[in-house]
């Protein structure tokens, strides 16, 4: 699943792609070996996915070229295609207040999101296991929602997910 996620960010538009290794990450690295994307190991996985946030914008702010934003592209997500990728970022416009954008789908908020720059620093600041669904509530005024598929709602968390 993590390499069929991979090789559809990998066929977007965003780069570079960092990809978070946390649970079982000599197995997800050898699964994605191949692809064009910078692994990076969160030791400390166990604490929450406030650290694979933290630790993937830490590899973004450590990388020399200057970077616009920043997207959170889910490892459980099997459905996500480039073309999704491509919509939210062709939605981004932080010159013009939108600063966030987020797939929907029938009024339901997805993944992936991506954040301006402008908001790295606050989330270095996130704890716990709720991501970054604060600051999206927080500052939902800025948020630009794209409408796309079902594709940005589905997870899997558990084997009988699947179809």
């Amino acid at each position: 699943m993590i390499r069929r996620v991979c090789m559809a960010v990998a066929a977007s538009r965003a780069h570079p792609v960092i990809v978070v290794l946390g649970h079982q990450a000599d197995r997800v690295l050898a699964a994605i070996d191949d692809l064009d994307v910078v692994p990076i190991r969160n030791l400390a996985f166990g604490d929450g996915m406030s650290t694979s946030v933290r630790a993937g914008l830490t590899a973004v702010e450590e990388r020399s070229e200057p970077i616009d934003g920043a997207m959170f592209v889910l490892g459980d997500m099997p459905r996500i295609e480039a073309r999704h990728i491509d919509a939210i970022i062709d939605g981004f416009e932080p010159a013009a207040d939108r600063d966030v954008c987020a797939p929907t789908y029938s009024g339901r908020r997805g993944n992936p999101v991506l954040w301006s720059a402008s908001y790295f620093a606050e989330l270095q600041t996130l704890r716990g296991d709720r991501g970054a669904r604060t600051l999206l509530e927080r500052y939902s005024d800025r948020v630009r929602l794209i409408e796309l598929d079902a594709s940005v709602t589905f997870d899997v968390d558990v084997p009988d997910d699947l179809p």
